[in-house]
């Protein structure tokens, strides 16, 4: 079976839950794996294929172990390079 390459950078969302509309009156967030090629690469595993993420994921403690568990969890084959991260937060509209 083919390999499928999957290029881009691991990214987490911050999703705002139970606020409305107003993404200041958040409480609570969830953490869901961001950027397209990082659920393209899942997405494919979980149809028995193979793939392998090539890019780049935070240096951080607490962002860069949860995408780097996710892949493994997956059977996400990774290589990639480390770069600084900021944090974007996302408010869901009911």
């Amino acid at each position: 079976m083919k390999k499928v390459y999957c290029i881009g950078e691991l990214l987490i969302d911050f999703v705002a839950e139970n606020q409305g509309v107003d993404l200041t009156k958040a409480n609570e967030f969830t953490i869901k794996a961001g950027e397209a090629p990082t659920n393209v690469a899942v997405a494919i595993t979980k149809l028995n294929g193979q793939s392998e993420f090539v890019g780049c994921v935070g240096i951080d403690a607490f962002v860069g172990c949860f995408l780097c568990q996710l892949s493994r969890l997956n059977d996400v084959n990774a290589v990639w390079s480390d770069f600084k991260l900021s944090v974007t937060y996302f408010s869901k509209n009911p």
